[in-house]
């Protein structure tokens, strides 16, 4: 019975829930922030963990697309440092 059922890679599914509910509450704060016109450290703060989750987000869940936005902020890179 056990080798009826199909084999789903739940890691991923419940790393991307936790990231989720992380980001959500990251968010939370920062429209806090926003509507208060509060531009702290926790704020600063709060905004880099949101980029860095939604970068780690992508990278989980769809990796093909974090390779893509990395050859392009690489190319971009690299031309700026061209003269």
């Amino acid at each position: 019975m056990e080798g009826d059922w199909p084999k789903i890679d739940t890691k991923k599914g419940i790393f991307a829930t936790i990231q989720l509910m992380l980001l959500a509450e990251a968010l939370r704060r920062l429209m806090k922030k926003v509507e208060k016109e509060e531009y702290d450290r926790t704020f600063l703060s709060d905004a880099i963990f949101v980029i860095g989750m939604l970068i780690l987000l992508i990278g989980t869940l769809k990796p093909s697309l974090f390779e893509d936005i990395s050859k392009a902020l690489k190319k971009a890179l690299s031309e700026g440092e061209k003269p």
